[in-house]
């Protein structure tokens, strides 16, 4: 179940990234991008670009489908005890 879990992970953080990027890429981006720096220097204050939250969202989701899908693959034949004689 952690496997389907984690490849379902892998998959939508590959998809909101490439969203991400397409709309870094399209003209509403980069004018995105120009507001955001005009503003950020007119009023001093940090601001990002929508299409960098797709970023850090599909990272975050890639993430955390890597770590249950790769952690799913563990057995618990370690935590056995060996039989005594």
């Amino acid at each position: 179940m952690k496997k389907i879990i984690g490849i379902l992970l892998i998959i939508s953080g590959a998809i909101i990234g490439y969203e991400g990027y397409k709309r870094n890429d399209a003209l509403q981006g980069q004018l995105e991008s120009s507001v955001t720096k005009l503003a950020s220097k007119l009023d001093g204050k940090t601001r990002l670009p929508e299409y960098t939250w797709f970023y850090v969202g599909g990272g975050v989701l890639l993430i955390a489908g890597i770590v249950a899908f790769s952690s799913s693959g563990k057995s618990s034949s370690s935590s056995k005890k060996p039989a005594s004689k």
